[in-house]
């Protein structure tokens, strides 16, 4: 996956020349990219993705498919039906490419469309809100909420809380900006 503005500018933040993106790049997205336009501060366009209409704030590229899929498309102002959302496979894989700033509500949807194409399961069998973080590395598993409120996690499994040195299973009361460490 990549979005707007990528493969412009080496490591040393050379231009590349013959087109976005750079080089091989293409054929593995199976688009180019004629232009990329700001978009002014208090102005948004829009874009269609599956049923839902989102945001296109900031930035955009104005791009062309090249035997990409198209999944979305713009639905304002000049840029009203060329691709914003494609997807194009490649040897043994897929590269999808975003054309466009967008808003929260997109970045949510295009993951879980993303988790359930492409068959991604969660690396741990714990179940939590999605405004927590969970990550599961060998035998510890941290949970970080990041908010103002209360969350619960269901354990799927009894563990150690390391930084409290207790054993703890069932539902795991996770406080306000608060975490645990778990084995």
């Amino acid at each position: 996956v990549t979005t707007y503005l990528s493969c412009v500018a080496d490591t040393d933040d050379m231009v590349f020349f013959g087109g976005l993106p750079a080089g091989n790049l293409k054929k593995v997205f199976g688009i180019w990219a004629e232009e990329s336009s700001g978009i002014p501060e208090g102005k948004e366009g829009t874009a269609i993705f599956g049923e839902k209409t989102y945001k296109t704030q900031v930035v955009l590229d104005l791009i062309h498919s090249e035997g990409a899929e198209i999944l979305g498309t713009y639905t304002s102002d000049f840029y009203a039906g060329e691709p914003a959302v494609t997807k194009n496979k490649y040897e043994n894989g897929t590269a999808y490419y975003v054309a466009f700033r967008n808003d929260e509500d997109f970045a949510d949807d295009f993951c879980e469309m993303l988790i359930n194409e492409i068959g991604i399961s969660a690396d741990t069998d714990i179940k939590a809100d999605k405004e927590l973080l969970i990550r599961k590395r060998g035998d510890y598993v941290f949970i970080f909420n990041f908010t103002e409120n209360e969350h619960t996690v269901i354990l799927d499994k009894p563990y150690t809380d390391i930084l409290g040195e207790k054993e703890i299973s069932g539902e795991l009361p996770v406080p306000p900006t608060g975490y645990f460490v778990l084995k």
